[in-house]
């Protein structure tokens, strides 16, 4: 079942629907107000706060981002989602994984716990890792606390970087990381207290 919600339209603004889970990431013309959300799931309800709650297989998508997850519940008051179980969150290159997310769907600012993570920047350089939190500022920010990642390929950790607090900036394309130590077939042979370098280098894994 298909449900849209959160939209408010100028007058005579029809809003163009696509049925590809890839949506633009741009606003069409026309309108105001929260973006439209998009629901399909096994169940759903509407609670008496008019709130929606989708259960089984669910998957969500609004203008530029997709994501599934076991349960998710909708408030279209506050544009908010909370979601759980097998969350997976998609924004272009960006992929978030993860047992819970809660995110402000228009927005987007949210936040997720123990998360992996799959980034790939604009000239194709791609990056993965975990992080025990991730804060969602916007579309181009996003800071991550206790992270592990590499720019290594998917089954292959020769090298890896931990590090406290790390902010990524894709519009500067600079990460910024703290209490950097860098580690070779598992042995730490690098720290430093602080470290900030373009994505080419240091943060390419994700800016």
């Amino acid at each position: 079942m298909m449900v849209a919600s959160g939209a408010s339209l100028a007058v005579d603004a029809p809003l163009p629907l696509k049925l590809s889970l890839n949506l633009t990431a741009e606003r069409p013309s026309g309108t105001v107000g929260n973006d439209p959300v998009f629901f399909d799931a096994d169940r759903l309800k509407t609670l008496d706060d008019g709130s929606i709650e989708v259960e089984g297989q669910v998957r969500a998508r609004s203008l530029g981002k997709n994501f599934e997850a076991d349960w998710a519940r909708y408030i279209p008051t506050t544009d908010e989602v909370f979601a759980r179980g097998n969350v997976v969150l998609v924004e272009g290159e960006r992929r978030l994984e993860s047992s819970d997310l809660h995110l402000r769907m228009s927005e987007n600012i949210g936040e997720v716990n123990q998360a992996r993570f799959y980034f790939t920047n604009q000239s194709g350089v791609s990056g993965r890792g975990e992080a025990r939190k991730v804060y969602i500022d916007d579309r181009e920010h996003y800071r991550m606390e206790s992270t592990r990642y590499t720019t290594c390929p998917a089954g292959n950790d020769d090298w890896a970087m931990r590090t406290d607090n790390l902010n990524l900036d894709y519009v500067s394309k600079v990460g910024q990381a703290r209490d950097v130590t860098v580690e070779y077939l598992g042995v730490p042979i690098l720290y430093a207290p602080g470290s900030t370098s373009p994505s080419t280098r240091t943060a390419r894994a994700a800016s």
